[in-house]
């Protein structure tokens, strides 16, 4: 049976979602502020999804164990993974980027709304992405639908 366990992006995507949707007025650095740990947690929530090797994958075999084996099953799965990985590298960066300038006293609000944008909608990319996945490897259970 599928082990269900509670998704840490989710919450994470919203409360970005939440700080995000701020209007930054006189004080665009708490704004920045709140952003800045909203992204720590996606982060976070991205590193702890990445800890579970190849969920996907073991989704996929409870779901339909015929296409657990297959090389396209592990090879989707490490792409996932690995975009993953290229966006929580991109979020240090991000995050980094608003460190310095909020050390600086400079604001560059309407650049980094853009940029988490962006990351926002890429994060959800992936994650459909793999329940897509997920979905059509029940929809190819032959018996699934009886």
């Amino acid at each position: 049976m599928i082990e269900m366990n509670v998704d840490p992006l989710g919450p994470a995507l919203d409360e970005l979602c939440n700080a995000m949707s701020a209007e930054p007025d006189e004080q665009t650095s708490r704004w920045s502020e709140s952003v800045y740990a909203s992204l720590g947690e996606v982060v976070a929530a991205i590193h702890e999804e990445l800890e579970i090797p190849l969920h996907t994958v073991t989704v996929v075999g409870e779901v339909n164990s015929d296409l657990q084996n297959v090389p396209g099953t592990e090879r989707h799965a490490e792409t996932a993974r690995a975009h993953l990985i290229g966006l929580a590298e991109e979020i240090h960066l991000m995050r980094a980027r608003i460190l310095q300038a909020l050390g600086m006293g400079v604001q560059e609000v309407s650049q980094w709304r853009r940029q988490v944008r962006e990351i926002i909608v890429a994060v959800e990319g992936v994650r459909r992405e793999e329940d897509r996945f997920v979905l059509d490897s029940i929809n190819s259970d032959l018996g699934s639908g009886e």
